[in-house]
């Protein structure tokens, strides 16, 4: 991505595709600042979307269903189940009702799978960890914006103050043809429309690359990436 001056203090971001260019507009830093502040304004006041993030994040603590659209069943179920088989196996060896070729196959057979299923046990456990990372953080953050009046403070910010606003509280904006996305830290991704920041529409166009991470007066020091559909 290519940065632009255009001669008022205002730099302006457009997408270089291959080295070639391509007809997707160049966007503001202005219009990017005000997509970033939309997004902690939404996160601070909007009760029902509020309700929406905190009910994915729930969903991302449950056990997926298995392939093929089966019900949900946890890793350490299988677990339990596997270590039974070969509780019954080795009885069924012990009381000499299977030979030893048969009992040693099966037992490889069932320490292979238990390994596995532990594997998919602990990833299990990582992912609800992960996921309860995430909750925290968005109600620290969610806290954090509705006891402020984002609108009114960035306002009276200094530069510096909006610089701390957007590192502590914006991971990233990302700018697609048709829409912006604001991540805000421990949140889903938001789409903006770009008239609801001032910004125009973009045509049929297709972009690509990114930019990492931009410079005063940007996005202060959040991520903006330019991306395809």
């Amino acid at each position: 991505m290519a940065i632009d001056q255009n001669g008022e203090g205002r730099k302006m971001y457009r997408c270089h595709h291959r080295g070639q260019g391509c007809k997707q507009p160049r966007r503001t830093n202005d219009g990017l600042l005000r997509a970033a502040v939309l997004g902690l304004r939404l996160i601070g006041t909007d009760e029902e979307l509020k309700g929406a993030i905190r009910f994915e994040l729930e969903r991302a603590r449950q056990p997926g269903p298995k392939p093929g659209g089966g019900p949900a069943r946890s890793s350490q179920h299988a677990v339990d189940q596997l270590e039974g088989q070969r509780r019954k196996l080795l009885r069924l060896y012990y009381d000499d009702q299977i030979g030893a070729d048969l009992f040693a196959e099966e037992e490889a057979r069932l320490a292979l799978a238990i390994a596995a299923a532990h594997g998919e046990s602990e990833e299990a456990r990582r992912e609800v960890a992960k996921a309860d990372d995430v909750s925290r953080r968005f109600e620290e953050v969610a806290r954090v914006l509705e006891n402020l009046d984002i609108d009114r403070a960035w306002a009276v910010a200094t530069e510096s103050e909006r610089r701390i606003l957007i590192e502590e509280l914006v991971e990233n904006v990302t700018v697609l043809p048709d829409h912006l996305e604001v991540t805000v830290s421990g949140a889903p991704r938001l789409h903006v429309r770009y008239q609801e920041v001032g910004l125009k529409e973009s045509g049929p166009d297709r972009v690509g690359g990114a930019y990492d991470p931009l410079s005063t007066p940007a996005l202060l020091r959040g991520q903006v990436t330019l991306r395809a559909a």
